[in-house]
């Protein structure tokens, strides 16, 4: 795909999650410069809302190194709730991420719920099934502790 057209593709949440870190921009710029684009690295795209969930800074580098194309994997989502939570997946596992990227992941996660408790999930009989914990939630997502999640909270 073109990367003039995945560039316009960009958009929050997505290319908001994790900062632009200059340094890893830098060396993935030259390496694209000196091996091309490695074909083995796509940008993730989610299909049906026609967004780059994954691979901002591989577009960015890909246009400085003046590659025209760019391999790109269409990925399937039922919401956008869904393809964020996906996006946070693929990046926890590449890094480990800073605290300040957990308290940023916690933040656009948090933006996205209504306010307030979570109900109680009741069983037919009425019997409490789940707290509804938000913080266990937000934690499975991440990756993290739903204590380091409620702290990240008192952060923000």
């Amino acid at each position: 795909m073109k990367v003039s057209e995945l560039a316009n593709w960009t958009r929050p949440p997505f290319s908001e999650i994790f900062p632009f870190k200059p340094a890893v921009f830098e060396a993935v710029k030259q390496a694209m410069a000196e091996w091309g684009y490695d074909p083995s690295q796509p940008i993730i795209v989610w299909d049906e809302g026609q967004a780059v969930i994954d691979g901002h800074t591989r577009i960015k580098a890909a246009q400085e190194a003046g590659i025209a194309d760019i391999p790109v994997h269409y990925k399937s989502f039922e919401t956008e709730d869904e393809a964020l939570a996906y996006a946070i997946h693929l990046q926890r596992n590449r890094r480990n991420l800073t605290d300040a990227e957990i308290i940023q992941c916690v933040e656009v996660l948090d933006k996205r719920k209504q306010a307030g408790r979570p109900p109680n999930k009741l069983a037919p009989n009425g019997a409490n099934l789940e707290k509804g914990k938000s913080s266990q939630e937000t934690a499975k997502v991440v990756g993290i502790s739903p204590r380091k999640v409620e702290r990240a909270r008192t952060v923000l």
